[in-house]
């Protein structure tokens, strides 16, 4: 290796010349050839110069020293090397203690904090789901179980005592629906008076109580209406089941259709067993008739009902007698006692009114069997026509 031993004319210092800067990096290295080599060639350039001299004396001996202790060099090298081990591992022991306590003391209260948070707001977020689906033991247990977490906060004491509270309201709730259900009304007026003072505003609470007031009258109306069936007063009857119709058509709509229906029959029944030969009165029954059977068309009772009234109407108005006995005939074939037993007596009447004009007019034969249609007749009293009979019988011997 060539160094350049030209005195620099501004280096009056030979600390300041580059061969000196030369040697000390080759001496950093521990290259320590080329670091003697660069100090020799510097005492070219000041050959008087005590200071190069003596460091290329020293460099020289650390040369030496070095290159005749290499194993004592690599035990140095060893034991710092432990020592570096062990200075790292005790500032890595320290660190971590350091780091402990830091985590203790910082870390650890704030992660709490911010886990405890969140666990609260889920479990809040999770009783007020459960209270808005009307899980009211769920959201109560979600509650306690924030309480042990929070023993003193005011806000939990609250919700508990509103899902208490929540829980009767239910509670009542649910009571009057079984109770309507069951058409105690009475007792679910009360129940729902008792929901009323917790809350006016739960629920459909207005509807529902305005709904058991209007079905306790309607219950009372329907009982008294029940009573008059009971005892057979038709018109009574009809007159309070048409008034419940009137103010809630789907009040007990089947049972009360029934009652109208037997009401009218009965009733039609009734007046025309009372009739006579009262047309007004026969008429009354045919629109009762008709009531019937709006409510059943095809009830076979009912039409024939109907039918035997308007033939005995027929037979009662009507001018001409051949016509009238044939009705009643017809009538008393099919029921003996209709009308309260007026249409056979009326029946008698005109066959032996018919019999005499026609024993009068020399129709003897005529008059004859008259008289004994109508004596064959199951009336109150048909001597009359048993007489007549006997004495043309005689009168033909």
């Amino acid at each position: 290796m060539s160094h350049d031993v030209t005195a620099s004319p501004k280096s009056k210092s030979p600390f300041d010349h580059p061969t000196y800067g030369e040697g000390m990096n080759y001496l950093d290295k521990g290259q320590w050839q080329k670091a003697i080599a660069a100090i020799e060639a510097l005492q070219q350039l000041y050959p008087d110069n005590v200071d190069v001299r003596d460091l290329l004396a020293e460099i020289t001996l650390r040369a030496t020293v070095a290159q005749a202790q290499p194993r004592k060099k690599a035990r140095g090298s060893a034991r710092r090397m432990v020592r570096v081990v062990m200075i790292g591992v005790l500032m890595l022991i320290v660190c971590s203690i350091i780091g402990l306590v830091a985590f203790k003391v910082w870390i650890e209260p704030t992660f709490l904090h911010e886990y405890r948070i969140r666990q609260l707001t889920e479990m809040r977020q999770a009783a007020d789901e459960a209270i808005i689906g009307g899980r009211y033991t769920e959201a109560r247990q979600t509650l306690e179980e924030m309480r042990i977490i929070l023993p003193e906060d005011a806000d939990i004491d609250e919700s508990l005592q509103r899902v208490g509270q929540l829980e009767k309201m239910s509670a009542l709730y649910n009571e009057a629906q079984k109770q309507m259900a069951a058409e105690e009304w009475a007792t679910a007026i009360e129940t729902l008076t008792a929901l009323q003072s917790l809350d006016a505003q739960y629920r459909d609470l207005a509807e529902m109580l305005a709904t058991a007031h209007e079905a306790q009258a309607l219950d009372e109306q329907f009982q008294s209406a029940e009573a008059d069936f009971a005892n057979g007063e038709w018109a009574n009857a009809i007159a309070t089941y048409e008034q419940v119709h009137q103010t809630n058509l789907t009040f007990k709509f089947e049972t009360i259709q029934t009652r109208l229906f037997d009401s009218h029959l009965n009733y039609a029944r009734e007046l025309i067993a009372s009739a006579n030969t009262d047309s007004n009165q026969v008429t009354t029954a045919l629109s009762h008739l008709s009531e019937a059977l709006m409510v059943r068309p095809v009830d076979q009772a009912a039409l024939d009902e109907r039918r035997l009234a308007e033939t005995y109407f027929t037979a009662i108005t009507t001018d001409e007698r051949d016509q009238a006995i044939d009705l009643l005939q017809a009538i008393y074939a099919e029921r003996p006692d209709y009308a309260g037993n007026a249409a056979v007596e009326l029946l008698y009447t005109n066959l032996v009114t018919r019999a005499d004009a026609n024993l009068a007019a020399g129709q003897t034969e005529i008059a004859l069997s008259d008289y004994q249609a109508a004596a064959d007749l199951f009336v109150a009293d048909s001597s009359e026509a048993q007489d007549k009979l006997a004495e043309l019988n005689a009168d033909s011997n």
